[in-house]
């Protein structure tokens, strides 16, 4: 009976933009697999890199991309480019959206080999991407490991029992060794995989932003004002836009910074922008420690030009993850001329210069709050740190997908030549 009831909850193969796909039968360009576990509906750092990444490909007019995923029920695409979604389960929302099953997925094994796929672009280490990668190690085709995040330090956030965490972190770092080339979105993550036994080819690719322009001010302010009731004169706005979980973004030590701060006699509001397990949570410590009147809990905000106004409208972006290997936020803040404060040797310090185009901090409550404190006393330097962040940091996905398609050819010459 068990069984029968998991067989009607399969999500069988769906394909968006099939016609599309015709373009990797003709074979007239580079034909480019992005696999993934991990995507919309999920929102989050690899689904937003994911989907890009292939926008960027298709508008270069260099390769033919399709993206791989699992299926979802109930969730459509609306993507420019081709997303073959595998046979699926069902699985509990705290872990994802679904889980892959394609080894035994008839369907997608026929339309893969029909492809006549040449590079394998992964962004997982799950189900989906195993998959491919040994279609991949099968056909004698390249392999590129996109570098997301750290195992090590990510999967104790939320895997608790140890044994299992450890061996599931051995096996991550295990899986990005078989790729022929390794991605990771910083240099942290490089130093990551080295010390956890990668020893394979390395190119570090940072993330960049589709919101290379920004919204104009007196817009953000007035939606702002509209939605929260934030005055545009009103001084020492902050901002904070991620997924709400305490342990990995560290959000209760942002919370007891802007405790800090409070008693230390400054006014603000804390813009928190997102949703997530840890909600609930983040609610309560705030009412703890005083300050639930100052925080704004603006739910998830899936609107790009939405998200831009509460960037631009708060004076500093908040973001002290110490997990994080490359935050999209911090490229999303810059563009919209709102600096970081970021925990010093971390993913999101990375391309921060302290004092120039952002700020960086110790590890500490007491620095932490200090550097908000001193950032908000000095407006003319804030001004001109605002804007060198957004000289700085603001990167188009275009350059991103220039340097994969240049290794891709590389790796294929590279294959070619070993055969």
């Amino acid at each position: 009976m068990l069984i029968c009831l998991r067989i009607k909850r399969v999500v069988y193969m769906q394909i968006h933009n099939e016609k599309l796909l015709e373009n990797f039968y003709s074979k007239d360009k580079l034909n480019v697999a992005i696999v993934t576990d991990i995507f919309f509906p999920t929102f989050g750092g690899v689904s937003f890199v994911v989907d890009n990444l292939a926008k960027a490909f298709m508008a270069s007019g260099k390769v033919n991309v399709a993206v791989f995923t699992g299926a979802v029920k109930g969730y459509q695409d609306n993507a420019p480019y081709p997303v073959i979604r595998a046979k699926s389960f069902p699985i509990p929302k705290s872990w994802g959206d679904s889980q892959p099953v394609p080894a035994i997925d008839k369907k997608l094994k026929k339309l893969i080999e029909k492809m006549q796929i040449d590079v394998v672009d992964v962004h997982s280490v799950w189900g989906m991407s195993t998959f491919f990668m040994k279609y991949a190690k099968k056909n004698g085709l390249p392999i590129v490991y996109h570098g997301h995040g750290m195992f090590d330090s990510e999967y104790p956030t939320y895997i608790k029992f140890k044994p299992i965490c450890k061996n599931l972190v051995k096996r991550g770092y295990k899986i990005v060794n078989k790729a022929d080339l390794v991605m990771p979105v910083s240099n942290i993550t490089k130093e990551n995989y080295r010390k956890n036994g990668v020893d394979r080819p390395m190119q570090v690719l940072p993330n960049a932003t589709d919101m290379t322009e920004s919204i104009d001010i007196s817009i953000a302010n007035k939606i702002i004002y509209e939605k929260h009731g934030i005055s545009d004169s009103f001084n020492n706005v902050f901002v904070f836009a991620s997924r709400l979980e305490m342990e990995c973004k560290n959000i209760g030590f942002l919370l007891e910074s802007l405790k800090a701060i409070k008693e230390a006699g400054v006014q603000f509001k804390m813009l928190i922008v997102g949703g997530g397990k840890d909600k609930d949570n983040i609610v309560n410590l705030a009412e703890e420690l005083g300050i639930i009147n100052d925080i704004v809990m603006a739910g998830e905000v899936f609107d790009r030009d939405l998200l831009k106004c509460y960037y631009r409208r708060a004076d500093l972006h908040l973001f002290p993850s110490v997990k994080d290997s490359c935050a999209l936020t911090k490229f999303e803040a810059a563009s919209q001329f709102t600096p970081t404060i970021a925990i010093e040797n971390t993913g999101v310090s990375e391309e921060i210069n302290d004092g120039i185009n952002g700020y960086i901090s110790a590890n500490n409550v007491k620095d932490y709050s200090s550097k908000i404190i001193s950032a908000i006393t000095d407006r003319e330097r804030l001004k001109e740190i605002s804007h060198m962040a957004n000289k700085t940091l603001v990167k188009s996905w275009n350059a991103s997908a220039q340097t994969c398609i240049e290794q891709y050819y590389r790796l294929l010459e590279e294959h070619k030549k070993n055969k």
